[in-house]
């Protein structure tokens, strides 16, 4: 069976043969050749060296992207840092030294909560900034006597 499909399609069979290729390029070669190309699902298996089943769930993955309006391929990255409310943030950092909570602390919390981009030294620049001075070194966490 490979060797008829070697005889029809030699410089795509070489091609990935010598090259290793994405999964996102796979993906997208695989509907390709489906759709568009109307090559036998058996074929394409070969040619990608995929199992039936790799192939079906490709193609289904495919169908249910496109129904929902989703880029199945190309999807659009954003550069830079993501926005964030600095004030929201600010006030979340007030709040939490409010409770007594130490510099990681707080940065454990902002993480639990999403917000990653912020780090120790910003959180310990913003509470200087307001007002609050370092915390005095503990012998034990709180709560544990």
């Amino acid at each position: 069976m490979a060797n008829s499909i070697d005889k029809k399609h030699p410089v795509i069979c070489n091609y990935f043969s010598l090259n290793k290729i994405s999964s996102t390029q796979k993906k997208y070669l695989v509907s390709r050749y489906y759709y568009y190309d109307k090559m036998q699902p058996i074929d394409i298996c070969n040619i990608f060296n995929i199992s039936k089943t790799t192939f079906y769930k490709i193609i289904n993955k495919f169908i249910q992207d496109l129904e929902n309006n989703i880029e199945p391929f190309f999807a659009k990255s954003v550069l830079g840092r993501r926005p964030i409310n600095r004030k929201d943030v600010a006030q979340k950092i007030i709040d939490y030294r409010k409770q007594n909570l130490s510099v990681p602390q707080i940065k454990v919390q902002l993480d639990a909560e999403a917000i990653n981009n912020i780090d120790t030294k910003t959180i310990f620049s913003i509470l200087e900034k307001n007002g609050f001075s370092k915390m005095p070194r503990r012998d034990y966490e709180p709560g544990s006597r």
